[in-house]
């Protein structure tokens, strides 16, 4: 699910930055330029953290039960 919510944010920033690039007249707040771009940071954060953290829980696991 966190993957999905990282690509749907990372996918509405490309559209964001792209568009008054493509379409003549489509313009942006910066506000929103900005917030998206925090929202997109926090969701690639939480991605990149959750597996760190998920990989490192899966080896103490294994160390644990190599005792056993």
């Amino acid at each position: 699910m966190a993957a999905f919510i990282t690509t749907v944010l990372l996918m509405m920033y490309a559209l964001l930055m792209f568009a008054p690039a493509i379409w003549s007249g489509v313009t942006f707040d910066l506000t929103l330029q900005e917030s998206l771009k925090t929202f997109l940071t926090i969701g690639i954060g939480y991605y990149i953290g959750t597996s760190q953290a998920s990989a490192k829980k899966d080896e103490t696991i294994a160390d644990l039960t190599k005792g056993t």
